[in-house]
């Protein structure tokens, strides 16, 4: 009686081992599955291959999306020191190139000129193309620094804008203007070399003629009353993120790891097994 008693003592303590193994297996698959649908922060930067600039250069400066859900029209307002720096394109116009953000479909860059030291750029996708999503370069323009020292180019107003469509190829009807929140970033530059003339540009070339882009996206354009934005000086190191990783790297992670969790519960079951075997055994 006594001997039963303490085998059946064991075949508690082997299940209650074998419990704990398999639901600290499925803790640790659980962990290292990937976590989806995390929010993530939409970023407006202003971004250079160098931030140390030399007068009577030329820069490229671009105008960078992170993170954006759904973008169908963009609107920005640059702000820049002219003591500093001069715009290429002052007086030629058409400052901004579209970026390769919209290559996907076809844009038209609405408002694209330099007035009272501000860069005014409005991009927007034309219909029938999709909303788009994720990051890039929407648009890119030329500095030229003429004067040494600290200065910084920075969203004074900005607005990002999504659309609902309705209907079928060319019959599609945009609808819903929508505001996507973001946080704009500014650009630090720092100028060294003695003062330099501004570049002189090309007669400015005729304003190519308006195409008209519909009431909805009319009507997404930038207010006037909106308020000064407030830019921070860059992006957080932990929302700029490792580069996504090859299609099917993932799911081999994940299958390892299944893997991994099926041998330690099949061990513990063998082992298991093995126990209660001898148990009886000796019973």
């Amino acid at each position: 009686m006594r001997l039963g008693l303490e085998n059946e003592d064991i075949r508690m303590r082997v299940r209650r081992l074998m419990l704990m193994v398999v639901l600290s297996g499925t803790a640790a698959l659980l962990a290292g599955l990937p976590v989806f649908a995390q929010e993530q922060t939409t970023y407006l930067s202003l971004q250079a291959d160098t931030t140390e600039l030399q007068t009577g250069q030329e820069y490229t400066i671009s105008i960078r999306v992170d993170n954006v859900p759904e973008l169908w029209l963009a609107t920005v307002e640059i702000a820049y020191d002219p003591e500093k720096l001069y715009v290429m394109g002052t007086v030629s116009g058409q400052p901004v190139s579209i970026g390769p953000f919209f290559s996907e479909g076809p844009a038209l860059d609405v408002r694209n000129v330099v007035e009272n030291n501000r860069i005014s750029y409005t991009v927007s996708q034309l219909a029938p193309a999709e909303v788009l999503g994720g990051s890039g370069v929407l648009g890119t323009f030329r500095i030229f620094p003429i004067a040494p020292g600290k200065t910084t180019l920075s969203f004074r107003q900005a607005n990002i804008t999504t659309m609902t469509f309705t209907g079928e190829g060319d019959q599609r009807v945009g609808s819903d203007p929508q505001p996507v929140p973001f946080t704009p970033v500014l650009l630090e530059l720092n100028i060294t070399g003695d003062p330099v003339a501004p570049p002189v540009e090309a007669t400015p070339t005729p304003l190519p003629t308006e195409t008209p882009v519909g009431p909805a996206e009319a009507a997404a354009q930038l207010p006037t009353q909106l308020p000064t934005l407030e830019n921070i000086p860059g992006i957080p190191t932990s929302d700029v993120g490792e580069p996504a990783p090859e299609p099917g790297d993932e799911s081999r992670g994940i299958t390892s790891l299944a893997i991994v969790g099926i041998l330690m519960v099949a061990a513990l079951v063998i082992v298991g097994v093995v126990i209660i075997m001898r148990s009886q055994r000796r019973a």
